[in-house]
C-alpha cells in the first residue's frame, strides 16, 4: 500500500508540474501579447512596451517561469492583467460554484445510473431494458450544448418551470446539473447493467439462490457488491470528464463557475488568470482520479496497481 501511495503522489506531482509548464510556455508561443488585448491593435507600440516592462513580460522566459513557479508554490496566483485584481478570491468563488454544479451532476448521474442499470439488468430483454438502452445511447451521443439547449427550451421556455440562465438558487442548478450529468449517468448505467448481468450468471449466485436466499438478498449482498468494483475502476475517468463538460455547460447556462472564468481569461489573453484556472482544474482532475483509485484499492486489495 505504501508503494501504491508513493506512486500516486509521484504521478500527482508529475502531472501538475507538466500542466504548469505547458500552459506557461504555450501561452507565450501564441502570437500577440496581453497588451494587444488590453490596448487594442491601434495603440502605440511604446505604450504596450511600457506596460509589458512594468509587469516583467520582457524578461527572459526562464526567469519568468522561475518567478511564476515560486509564487505558485506559495499559493499566490498573482493578479489579473485586465484590472489588477487578486486572482485568489475570485478563483475560490468560481471554484465553489463549479463544485456545486459538479456535486449535483454527480449525485443525479449516480441515482439515475444505479436505478436504471439495476432495473435493466433484472429485466433483461424486456421493453424496459430496450427503452433504457435507447435513452442511454441518446444521452451519450448528444453533445453537452445540444442536451443543454433542449432542456432549456423545454423547461425554461416552453413550460416555464425553471430559470433560463444565471445563479438564482437551487432551481437554477437543476438544468445545468442534469445537462452535465446526463452522459455520465448513461455510461455508468450501461456499465452497471453489463457487470451485473455477468455476475448474475456466476456459479456462486446460483448457489446462493439454491440455498433459498431471497432475491433481494442475493442481488444486494452478493451480485451488486461484486459488480460495483469494475464500475469504480472506470468511474474516476468519468468523474474527471465532468470538469471538461463543465466548461461548456457553464457557458450554455451562464453559470458563474471556473469554466466560464477560464473562457473569459482566454478571450482577454490574461496569462495569469488562464494559468490559474488550468492549474486548479488539473489539480482537481488528478486528485479525483487518485482518490477513486485509492478507494478501489481499499475495497479490493487484490486490484493491480495502476498508478505510476
Amino acid at each position: 500500500m505504501l508503494r501504491f501511495l508513493a506512486r500516486l503522489s509521484a504521478r500527482f506531482v508529475f502531472v501538475v508540474a507538466s500542466v504548469v509548464t505547458l500552459v506557461f510556455f504555450v501561452q507565450r508561443l501564441i502570437p500577440g501579447t496581453p497588451a494587444d488585448a488590453i490596448f487594442g491593435p491601434d495603440a502605440p507600440a511604446v505604450q504596450k512596451q511600457i506596460w509589458l516592462h512594468e509587469r516583467g513580460f520582457d524578461r527572459p522566459l526562464q526567469q519568468q517561469y522561475k518567478d511564476y513557479v515560486t509564487h505558485l508554490l506559495r499559493g499566490d496566483f498573482g493578479r489579473k492583467l485586465i484590472d489588477d485584481k487578486e486572482i485568489g478570491p475570485q478563483l475560490r468563488e468560481r471554484l465553489k460554484a463549479t463544485f456545486q454544479l459538479g456535486i449535483c451532476a454527480f449525485a443525479f448521474s449516480m441515482l439515475f445510473a444505479f436505478v436504471s442499470g439495476i432495473l435493466a439488468a433484472l429485466r433483461e430483454g424486456s421493453v424496459i431494458d430496450h427503452s433504457l438502452s435507447l435513452l442511454s445511447v441518446l444521452l451519450v451521443s448528444s453533445p453537452v450544448f445540444m442536451t443543454g439547449t433542449i432542456l432549456l427550451w423545454l423547461f425554461a421556455v416552453q413550460w416555464n418551470l425553471l430559470p433560463l440562465t444565471g445563479q438564482q438558487g437551487f432551481k437554477s442548478l437543476l438544468l445545468p446539473a442534469l445537462t452535465l450529468g446526463a452522459a455520465l449517468a448513461a455510461m455508468t448505467s450501461r456499465m452497471i447493467r453489463a457487470t451485473l448481468l455477468e455476475v448474475l450468471h456466476e456459479n456462486y449466485i446460483r448457489t446462493a439462490r439454491a440455498k433459498g436466499l431471497r432475491n433481494i438478498h442475493v442481488y444486494l449482498k452478493h451480485a451488486l457488491r461484486n459488480a460495483i468494483l469494475p464500475v469504480i475502476a472506470i468511474l474516476g475517468l468519468q468523474l474527471a470528464g465532468l470538469l471538461g463538460g463543465a466548461v461548456i455547460t457553464e457557458q450554455v447556462f451562464t453559470w458563474p463557475g471556473l469554466g466560464s472564468l477560464m473562457i473569459e481569461a482566454v478571450n482577454q489573453r490574461d496569462y495569469n488568470l488562464v494559468s490559474a484556472c488550468v492549474v486548479v482544474l488539473a489539480v482537481v482532475h488528478v486528485t479525483v482520479s487518485s482518490a477513486v483509485e485509492l478507494l478501489q484499492k481499499l475495497i479490493d486489495p487484490r486490484t493491480p496497481d495502476v498508478a505510476g
